[in-house]
C-alpha cells in the first residue's frame, strides 16, 4: 500500500523565524487581504448593524498576536459561513458574538481532547489540496459577483454580494464595470514588480477616486465599547448552534486548521515552524473565545489569506503587525463615523479584483498532486463542492474515495 503524504508538521530544530522587515511588498501583502475582509465585515455593519469600532479594535488586537507569535504574514479574516448566515438570516450582533463564543470553545476542546491530531490522520495530501482549490473557487466566484455592477447582477439573477449601498462612489454601472476591469489589469501588470508594490498601488488609486468623486462627510466618533456578555434562552442557543457553529466547525477544519496550515507550510517552509493544525485550532480558538465575550465578528486563519498576503509581496510578520496598528488606528483613532466614511471612499471592485487575484492563486496548489489517484481525489472534492454548494458532503465523499483507491493500492 502506498503512503499518502500526511499534513506537514515540522519537527523542533534551529530557529527559522523571521525577522520583522516593515517594506513596501510587506504593506501590498498585508493590504491585499482586505479584499476578502472589507466586504463581509461592512455588510455586517449595514445590516446586521455591529459596531464597526468594536470588530475593528478586536481585529487588531488579534491581527498583532497572530504576528507577534507566529512571526509570518498569517492572515485574521472573517469567518465566512457564520457571517453569510448572520446576513441572510439578519442575526443580531449578540447572536453573531455568541457564534464566535461557541465556536473558539469547540475548537479549544477539539485541541484539549487531541481530537485535532487524529483528524489530521485522514487529511491527506489530495484531499487538503481539493479543499484548497474549492476554496480558490469559491472566492473567485464571489469576486466576480462583486465585480459585476449591481444593476447588472439583478438583471441575471444573480445574488449580488458586496452591500452596494455602502459604496456609492460609482453610480454607473458602466463606471462600475470599467473600474472593476482596470483594477484587474493593473494588479496582473504590477503583480511580479519589486518597485511598485500592486495593491498598494491599486488601493491608493481606488481611494484617490473615491476621495474625489464621492460627497461623504466626515465626522468625529472616537472611543470603543466592548459588550463582555449577555444571556441568551435555550432556543436561541440551539438556534445558533445549529444553522451557524456546525456547518463553520467543518468548513474551519477542513479550511482553516488543515489546509491554511498546509499552505503556510509550502510557501514559508523551514520559517513556519510554528504553524500546525494544533497552533492554529488554539490560536483561533482563543480569538473566538475572546471576541465573543467582547462583541465582536468570528475570525480564522484562512488559507486564501495566506496565499494573498503571500503573492503580493508579504514574508515576514510586519504585514500583520502592520494591519493589527492599523485597525487600531481605525477604532481607536477614528471612531464609527469617520472610519465608515473613509472606507466608503474604497471602490467594490477594487476589492473584487484584490479577491479575484487571492482566488486563483488557491488554484495553483494542484501542481503538487503527482499521481492520478491524487487528482481524481481532488477533483471529487471540487466537483462534489460544487455540486451541492457546501465542502462538508464534498470533504465527506473525498475522504471515502481516497479510503478505497489507498486500499486498492493505486
Amino acid at each position: 500500500m502506498k503512503k499518502r503524504e500526511f499534513f506537514l508538521v515540522l519537527p523542533k530544530q534551529a530557529s527559522h523565524l523571521t525577522p520583522l522587515r516593515l517594506t513596501r511588498m510587506e504593506i501590498s501583502g498585508a493590504l491585499a487581504d482586505l479584499g476578502a475582509l472589507l466586504p463581509l465585515v461592512l455588510a455586517l455593519v449595514a445590516l446586521n448593524h455591529v459596531d464597526v469600532t468594536r470588530v475593528f479594535f478586536l481585529f487588531g488586537l488579534a491581527y498583532l498576536a497572530t504576528g507577534i507569535y507566529y512571526r509570518l504574514p498569517i492572515p485574521v479574516q472573517p469567518l465566512k459561513v457564520i457571517c453569510i448566515v448572520a446576513i441572510a438570516t439578519q442575526a443580531t450582533p449578540a447572536m453573531i458574538s455568541l457564534a464566535a463564543f461557541m465556536h473558539g470553545l469547540i475548537l479549544l476542546a477539539l485541541v484539549a481532547t487531541g481530537m485535532i491530531e487524529k483528524l489530521a490522520r485522514i487529511m491527506t495530501r489530495p484531499l487538503v489540496v481539493g479543499i484548497q482549490m474549492t476554496v480558490g473557487l469559491l472566492l473567485s466566484f464571489h469576486a466576480i459577483l462583486i465585480l459585476v455592477p449591481p444593476v447588472t447582477a439583478y438583471r441575471l439573477g444573480l445574488p449580488h454580494f458586496g452591500g452596494w449601498n455602502l459604496y456609492p462612489v460609482f453610480h454607473s454601472t458602466n463606471m462600475h464595470l470599467l473600474v472593476g476591469v482596470l483594477a484587474i489589469l493593473w494588479l496582473w501588470a504590477l503583480q511580479h514588480n519589486k518597485h511598485v508594490p500592486a495593491a498598494i498601488a491599486v488601493l491608493a488609486a481606488g481611494l484617490a477616486a473615491g476621495f474625489f468623486l464621492s460627497t461623504t462627510r466626515i465626522s468625529a466618533d472616537p472611543g470603543v465599547v466592548l459588550q463582555w456578555w449577555q444571556s441568551f434562552s435555550w432556543a436561541t442557543l440551539v438556534h445558533v448552534g445549529w444553522i451557524m457553529v456546525f456547518p463553520q466547525i467543518l468548513l474551519s477544519l477542513a479550511n482553516t486548521v488543515y489546509a491554511s496550515s498546509d499552505a503556510a507550510h509550502r510557501v514559508h517552509g523551514l520559517a513556519a515552524e510554528r504553524v500546525s493544525p494544533r497552533s492554529f485550532a488554539t490560536s483561533i480558538g482563543c480569538f473566538n473565545t475572546v471576541i465573543g465575550l467582547g462583541g465582536g465578528v468570528p475570525v480564522s486563519h484562512g488559507a486564501s489569506g495566506v496565499m494573498s498576503h503571500y503573492v503580493f509581496g508579504a514574508r515576514t510578520a510586519a504585514a500583520p503587525v502592520f494591519m493589527g496598528f492599523l485597525f487600531l488606528f481605525f477604532s481607536l483613532g477614528l471612531g464609527r463615523e469617520r472610519s465608515l466614511a473613509v472606507l466608503s471612499l474604497l471602490p467594490m471592485p477594487v476589492l473584487g479584483a484584490l479577491l479575484l487575484f487571492a482566488g486563483l492563486a488557491m488554484l495553483s496548489f494542484w501542481k503538487n498532486l503527482q499521481t492520478g489517484s491524487e487528482r481524481a481525489v481532488a477533483l471529487t472534492v471540487v466537483g462534489v463542492a460544487v455540486l451541492t454548494q457546501g465542502l462538508p458532503w464534498a470533504l465527506l465523499a473525498g475522504i471515502f474515495l481516497d479510503l478505497i483507491l489507498r486500499k486498492q493500492d493505486i
